[in-house]
């Protein structure tokens, strides 16, 4: 089993009383003393750092099973000792376990596509029995540990590792397979009514679409394709017709990481890990809007050997000691139509638009930590002024809308 390093990304701005962490991946790595650590990771060379204490008692772990919440904490799926498989929770400010819970039995070997759902406050994952051809989608409790069946999608022959994505607007879950005819298709499963949907994709794919992240701006997919000359390409995947476009090749890839993922969905950037055709490990970030490969760092780290699964996050503060204003990142501005941001608020948050004299001409309460829209089609053309007010902390940027 390909050892797993699970990450996320946090973005600020450094101020007085401020725990910050600027432009930085977090995750879990396994060293060659079979060691787990907490640790960041600074984008810009790809040079690790370690968090905390080391995560002790741990012999294995499941692949691209790690998801993040709003509340400073990464899930991550691991074996202890005694061979139990744990839901672990780690605060993301000291790399401690704050939570640590037994998995029920039915829980698959080896791999679980995992995902948070911030909206619904709620664990779901892709659970994959040995001996069962069903693929079977779940709702894990993290008090518990207990797993409950939302879907099973019947005479699923393989998966795609890598392939689980999660809308969490439009209660989706999404994961590639082939079906019992061998078959590739995109399977659609809706998180509300348990409904299930299989696109077939088109036979000229050498297989599926793999490390996919959902863009809930645009409501489509992201992922990369192999052609049979071995060429990658990063592709967009319709969400609805399972339609792949690739968008540009990805010069030099020799083989991407198992569950190496992960998507900027307000910065337009798309990360994935990989090695290089000499053999280097090497951290891409992609321009979801070209393709283009705007920087590759290459991962020096000795202790890193194996698969990379990352997880991005967008947030501001860490803890906070005093009001002051934030600057906030829009997208896309200017804008015609929606504006979206992301700001990890804690109970509610308060958006206001002013225009240049002053005078408030939207306002809105939001509930929903996380990734929020501002619906700017009826302003005039213009500048404004956009203010959100989580009680505590202050945001503002202009919009320009056209």
């Amino acid at each position: 089993m390909k050892r797993l390093l699970t990450v996320c990304f946090l973005i600020g701005a450094y101020s007085a009383g401020y725990t910050q962490v600027l432009n930085k991946l977090f995750g879990v790595y396994e060293d060659q003393s079979n060691n787990y650590h907490f640790m960041n990771v600074d984008i810009g060379n790809a040079a690790f750092n370690n968090v905390g204490p080391t995560l002790s008692g741990f012999e294995s772990h499941f692949t691209t099973a790690s998801t993040i919440n709003r509340n400073h904490e990464i899930y991550y799926l691991a074996v202890d000792s005694s061979g139990a498989k744990r839901l672990l929770q780690i605060d993301l400010n000291t790399g401690n376990i704050v939570g640590n819970t037994i998995l029920s039995s039915s829980v698959s070997e080896g791999r679980m596509e995992f995902h948070y759902h911030n909206g619904k406050n709620k664990l779901y994952a892709l659970n994959l029995l040995s001996g069962n051809d069903n693929a079977n989608v779940v709702e894990i409790d993290p008090s518990t540990g207990t797993l409950g069946l939302i879907k099973s999608v019947v005479n699923v022959n393989s998966k795609i590792n890598g392939s689980g994505a999660l809308d969490e607007l439009g209660n989706r879950f999404f994961f590639n397979a082939a079906d019992e005819f061998s078959d590739y298709k995109m399977y659609i499963v809706d998180l509300d009514d348990s409904t299930v949907i299989g696109k077939p994709y088109s036979t000229s794919l050498l297989i599926p679409p793999f490390e996919m992240e959902y863009d809930p701006i645009n409501g489509k997919l992201y992922g990369l394709v192999r052609n049979n000359q071995g060429v990658y390409y990063f592709s967009e995947i319709s969400s609805n017709t399972a339609l792949v476009a690739n968008i540009d090749n990805i010069n030099h890839l020799s083989v991407p990481f198992t569950g190496s993922a992960t998507l900027d969905p307000i910065g337009r950037r798309y990360f994935f890990t990989g090695n290089d055709d000499e053999g280097k490990k090497r951290l891409y970030i992609v321009n979801i809007e070209d393709g283009e490969v705007v920087a590759s760092p290459e991962i020096t780290a000795n202790p890193i050997l194996y698969g990379v699964d990352l997880e991005y996050m967008f947030w501001g503060v860490i803890g906070q000691e005093e009001r002051q204003v934030e600057q906030l990142q829009v997208y896309p501005n200017p804008a015609d139509d929606v504006v979206w941001f992301n700001i990890p608020f804690r109970n509610k948050l308060q958006i206001e638009v002013y225009d240049m004299m002053g005078k408030m001409v939207l306002s809105q309460t939001s509930i929903t930590p996380g990734l929020n829209r501002i619906d700017v089609n009826n302003l005039p053309q213009g500048i404004y002024n956009l203010r959100a007010d989580d009680g505590s902390k202050l945001y503002a940027t202009k919009v320009i809308v056209r």
